[in-house]
Order: structure tokens, then sequence, then C-alpha cells
């Protein structure tokens, strides 16, 4: 090529020098990133499936424990798939039993299935950040072991 010749028109805009270099890799994720989605629905999987065997001790196997199994499996697995299921199952459960332990007269048992039904939906809502995924996890995981400290209480006191 002649330098005496004028080339093709230059159309690409010209390099920042003052930009930083371009890069393959992604940068790291800040300190307050939101967790992700799929972490949270795990946790909520786990603590599911870690109720199942005192739900199958407090009442005839049934519909209700054979889909948490199912779903809590998936949700374990990070399959978001069926979460809306999840989601749903929540939402009945709360309004079916918390309403039906309170009309027993059941008051405190039916606001602690309020409340472990409302951290995993913590859990499972959208995207949950970290503060909200450790409140949803304490919430549920602990009110998951109260209620194996119930079961152990009942059989220790007859």
């Amino acid at each position: 090529m002649d330098p005496n010749q004028p080339g093709a028109p230059v159309t690409d805009p010209a390099p920042n020098p003052y930009a930083a270099p371009a890069s393959n890799f992604e940068p790291e994720p800040t300190a307050d990133a939101p967790a992700s989605p799929v972490k949270a629905a795990r946790i909520a999987g786990v603590i599911i499936l870690a109720s199942v065997p005192a739900a199958l001790l407090t009442s005839k196997i049934d519909v209700a424990i054979a889909i948490d199994v199912l779903l809590g499996i998936s949700l374990a697995r990070g399959s978001l798939k069926w979460r809306p299921w999840m989601i749903l199952r929540c939402v009945v459960a709360a309004l079916f039993y918390g309403v039906t332990l309170v009309a027993d007269g059941h008051a405190i048992e039916g606001a602690f299935n309020v409340a472990y039904v409302g951290g995993l939906l913590l859990l499972l809502i959208g995207t949950p950040g970290k503060v909200r995924t450790i409140v949803g996890a304490v919430t549920a995981g602990v009110l998951a072991l109260l209620w194996y400290v119930e079961l152990l209480v009942r059989r220790i006191g007859g």
C-alpha cells in the first residue's frame, strides 16, 4: 500500500488510552451482591427434607409429605423449575395448618407453623439478599429443630 494514496476511511472509534484493559475474566462479585436464588432454594430444599421425618412421626403418610419430598429434592439439587409449586405449597400449608391449629386452640403451634413457612418463603420468593437468606434459613431451621425437640419431649414425657 502506497502511503501517498488515501486508504479506506476509518469507521471505528479510536481506542481510549485511559480505559482499563479488556479481559475475558468476569470480575469478582462485590460483598453486597444478592445471594443466588439457586443457593437460597437449595437451603430451603435441605430444610424441607430435614423436616420430613418429623412429619412422618407426627402424621400418617399422605400426599403432602410426598409432595414435600419431591419438591425438596428438586430444590436441594438446585432446580428452580418447581419452585413456584413449593411456594404455593407453603402458602396453602400456612393457611390450612395455621388456621386449623388456631381454631383448635393451639395458637402457639399455629404461630410456629406460620413462622416456619414464612422462613421458607423468605428463601423461595424472588432473589433474596444475604440478610434475607440468613434470616429465612435461621428461622426455618430453628423451628424445624424445635419440632424435633417437641417430639422428643412428648416421647420422654409419655
